[in-house]
């Protein structure tokens, strides 16, 4: 009966650390598309108006004496900018404690114990550097972390309810935001146990286009003449 229920415990325990490990997979492709989503909102306000340059088009031509004009060939300079930002992410942790996932829009901070005990992280410390600014939240000293749980730290204005032990709402401060945000955790020997980089670069390139047509020169049975001497006997010279 006990080898049984042993068993049970232990699939139970694999089907789990499948779900987190799927979990957390689903989570960091959720983090690319919303970085990826900002970026091309950002783009949109800010490059619209950049993305076509067009030229004007020669005037027509009229030739004395005829009824019809000679088509110019016409240029149009098309200037199209492509711009895209990479994302990347750089993250590490040499204790059963992850920073799985940071907001990009500073709203929230998420941990996970990807270990199989209790993790007590009373007195760690939680900084996010993004830029020049630099946040810090101190856990109190009764957080203990489950396995498999995850837990959030939101930011004040994040308009989430205080519910411990998942989710913890900081007073009054607000993680900052930036293209370079990076969050470490610290413990309380004041060791680095893991970290999470998320920075963005922007590529960009440009290119110059032109497209032109060569209309028909429209003078039907019109001939141009030799305008000195006699035209009579002189050679006709006829644009084709």
């Amino acid at each position: 009966m006990i080898a049984l229920r042993d068993s049970e415990l232990t699939k139970l325990r694999d089907e789990i650390s499948q779900q987190l490990k799927d979990y957390q997979d689903l989570m960091g492709i959720k983090v690319a598309l919303d970085m990826e989503i900002a970026a091309y909102r950002s783009l949109l306000e800010g490059e619209e108006a950049r993305l076509h340059l067009s030229g004007r088009s020669t005037p027509t031509m009229q030739t004395p004496g005829s009824g019809r004009g000679v088509k110019r060939r016409r240029t149009v300079l098309t200037r199209s900018e492509d711009s895209s930002r990479n994302f990347e992410t750089n993250a590490t942790a040499s204790g059963d404690i992850e920073i799985t996932e940071q907001d990009i829009e500073g709203k929230f901070v998420k941990l996970h114990n990807k270990g199989e005990n209790d993790v007590n992280v009373g007195g760690w410390l939680l900084v996010r550097k993004a830029g020049e600014q630099s946040i810090t939240y101190k856990f109190h000293r009764s957080v203990n972390v489950k396995p498999g749980v995850h837990v959030t730290i939101w930011s004040s204005d994040a308009s989430v309810t205080h519910n411990p032990p998942t989710d913890y709402v900081m007073k009054s401060q607000q993680w900052p935001v930036s293209s370079n945000v990076t969050t470490k955790l610290i413990n309380s020997s004041g060791e680095e146990v893991a970290s999470r980089n998320t920075y963005r670069n922007i590529l960009s390139t440009s290119s110059l286009r032109s497209d032109g047509f060569r209309g028909s020169l429209g003078l039907g049975t019109e001939e141009l003449y030799h305008q000195q001497g006699d035209p009579r006997g002189q050679e006709k010279c006829v644009l084709m």
